[in-house]
């Protein structure tokens, strides 16, 4: 399952208590405030959780997958997540328990 903003809503809506409306209007504003940073050039850090950094990539010559033809891509801005290694160590822990 996906986790969406409206299920994220409910969920600050069951720990809060608080309306709805009023947690969408936390939850936009956190991430409104993660966007402004990032377009900004910094980094996001949430603390057992990970970091979101904006990284240049160069301009490069691809092949389109399709048809072979030699491509060119500009330069971009791309965002990456780093978990914590808290966040990793807690996944991994859970990831062995579903191995077969």
């Amino acid at each position: 399952m996906t986790l969406t903003k409206d299920i994220l809503v409910k969920y600050i809506q069951s720990e809060t208590g608080f309306q709805a409306n009023k947690c969408r209007l936390i939850l936009d504003i956190i991430l409104e405030e993660m966007k402004k940073s990032l377009q900004e050039g910094k980094a996001v850090k949430i603390s057992g959780f990970g970091i979101w950094k904006v990284r240049n990539k160069k301009p490069r010559k691809a092949r389109h997958p399709s048809t072979g033809e030699l491509i060119h891509i500009d330069e971009r801005s791309v965002i990456s997540f780093y978990p914590s290694q808290k966040l990793r160590s807690f996944l991994n822990e859970h990831w062995q328990s579903y191995s077969i």
